[in-house]
């Protein structure tokens, strides 16, 4: 995965990112599928948030603020499990749970969970 060119303002570099990731899924029923996951991503060429806003004579570096989502070195790793379960042929319904390790240089949070409803056309 990585951010396309067209989205960062010229002479701007972009953090590429390597993502790993392992999920080991089973069929309970037929309706009901649950899944264990890790997953790990570090992005390499990106800046050091916040030490990178800063320009070295101390003013603010707007470019690398203004882009930060897309400039930023990301790494994390995250482990969790879900279930689906698929209502009928055209709704399914979605639940994840992750547990977030190892995190540095990106949004910190302990946890996240999700829920979603699916449709099929």
């Amino acid at each position: 995965m990585h951010h396309p060119a067209h989205m960062c303002a010229p002479g701007v570099r972009a953090a590429r990112v390597v993502c790993h990731g392992l999920k080991i899924s089973d069929d309970f029923t037929p309706r009901l599928t649950g899944h264990v996951d890790i997953h790990r991503s570090t992005s390499f060429n990106g800046i050091e948030l916040t030490k990178d806003f800063f320009n070295p004579d101390g003013s603010p570096n707007f470019r690398n603020i203004l882009y930060h989502d897309q400039l930023a070195q990301a790494r994390f790793t995250q482990a969790g499990f879900g279930l689906d379960y698929q209502l009928n042929d055209r709704y399914a319904l979605s639940f994840d749970w992750h547990r977030n390790f190892a995190v540095a240089n990106t949004h910190i949070y302990d946890y996240d969970t999700t829920f979603s409803i699916s449709r099929g056309f």
